[in-house]
């Protein structure tokens, strides 16, 4: 029974330590949005990250849709951002306004050479998708 115990704790062990090895790696890019909320409005700020020993250049879209009370909204936005080796930046991008029932969907697509590197999705309500 102690052999068992202690196979299961030494199988346990290695399966943490393979698993939390490969989580630990760094993807080359990553993007997100960062969402603040005002007195009835949303800001919503794009990230990305270079996580390379290179310079990159990467093109960021930002979309959104809106559904409320006066019906449905839709922007899209892009940006070509020039990121050093190592270096992290964000951008004020979009403010929406929100109202008490209000559902929207806000998504970040970060492509570099025309593929997609990195995205972020935020929704609230049923995801508008």
């Amino acid at each position: 029974m102690i052999s068992f115990l202690f196979f299961s704790a030494c199988v346990s062990l290695i399966l943490g330590v393979l698993s939390s090895d490969s989580e630990s790696k760094l993807k080359d890019y990553e993007a997100w949005l960062i969402i603040e909320t005002d007195i009835n409005h949303l800001k919503i700020k794009t990230c990305c990250k270079n996580n390379t020993s290179e310079k990159a250049t990467l093109i960021l879209i930002l979309t959104s849709e809106k559904c409320g009370k006066s019906g449905i909204s839709k922007s899209s936005q892009s940006s070509e951002v020039i990121l050093e080796a190592g270096e992290t930046r964000c951008f004020p991008h979009l403010t929406i306004n929100e109202n008490i029932g209000d559902e929207y969907r806000i998504q970040l697509k970060a492509y570099k050479d025309n593929k997609l590197i990195a995205e972020d999705t935020v929704f609230k309500g049923k995801d508008l998708k």
